[in-house]
């Protein structure tokens, strides 16, 4: 049995944890072609907090075992959470484990009919000459994959935050606070990705929220606008007074970029739309202020 190499990975806690899994599997587990590493412990940036990016290719004869296994039976440790992503028809399945010292264990099975390229790996070992070979390929470093922006697309961008915002009158009115931050959320999400966009000239698009996607982005925000961006999207939002400032303090920064963006990629800003719902959340603090209905809540 060809041996594991651990050797060149960052010296952090979890490799201590990779070395006990990954052996424990290799030496029991039949049906594991190859297993590596990807991720930030494949290149060198890992540190204290970062997940355990554990890759194997299996036979593919045994790859259906792989979508439901007992991981108190397979594995060394012990996992106190366990979130299985599968979609119907793939070849891939990610198992993503919360072990009971507090790390997170991404395993990730596919068959070893399968490529699966990504930025680095780290070869653990291979039992196949074939399969070796091709795993050598699977390290394909790439620029995030954001395309250059486009007018349309950052123009529908735009009307979709201004349609979004003129929801909240109506949230508001009903009482509902709560649903109200879910909306700032999402929009918090567009001015983000539009910052982005005139940061960068590129276009992030509706990226999957986590943090492997999301990195890039918020960084380059972050170090652009620094405490700026910090102070619009994390103002304390307890009270409802709060939460009717902060919608404000989005709608004009929205404004603001997005005229920006507007001359420079040539499209129409939807002045119409805006102007419209900031009449009609005109007429709702109004009809609210007549009513005595409170703006601010316990």
């Amino acid at each position: 049995m060809p041996p594991l190499c651990f050797e060149g990975l960052p010296a952090v806690p979890q490799v201590d944890v990779l070395r006990r899994v990954a052996e424990h599997l290799w030496q029991r587990q039949a049906g594991i072609v190859a297993m590596w590493v990807g991720g930030s412990l494949a290149d060198g940036t890992a540190d204290a907090y970062s997940d355990i990016d554990l890759r194997i290719a299996v036979d593919p004869a045994t790859f259906e075992s792989w979508k439901r296994p007992d991981f108190g039976a397979i594995l060394p440790v012990r996992a106190q959470g366990h979130l299985p992503r599968h979609a119907s028809g793939s070849d891939v399945v990610l198992h993503h484990l919360v072990l009971d010292d507090g790390e997170m264990l991404d395993l990730s099975v596919t068959p070893a009919t399968r490529e699966c390229p990504e930025g680095s790996i780290h070869v653990l070992s291979c039992r196949d000459d074939g399969f070796a070979a091709r795993l050598a390929t699977f390290a394909r470093p790439t620029a995030p994959e954001h395309r250059p922006a486009q007018g349309e697309e950052i123009a529908r961008v735009i009307a979709d935050f201004w349609v979004n915002s003129h929801k909240h009158r109506k949230v508001l009115n009903r009482g509902l606070d709560l649903l109200s931050l879910r909306g700032v959320h999402y929009e918090h999400a567009i001015l983000t990705r539009l910052w982005y966009a005139s940061l960068t000239g590129l276009d992030a698009g509706e990226r999957r929220p986590t943090i492997f996607e999301l990195s890039h982005m918020c960084r380059v925000v972050q170090e652009a606008l620094r405490d700026r961006a910090m102070q619009i999207m994390g103002p304390p939002l307890a009270r409802r007074e709060l939460i009717v400032a902060h919608i404000e303090q989005l709608r004009n920064e929205v404004a603001d970029v997005g005229r920006q963006l507007s001359a420079r990629l040539k499209f129409e800003y939807p002045e119409a739309l805006e102007q419209t719902v900031r009449r009609g959340w005109d007429d709702y603090l109004a009809t609210a202020a007549r009513s005595e209905q409170p703006l601010a809540r316990s």
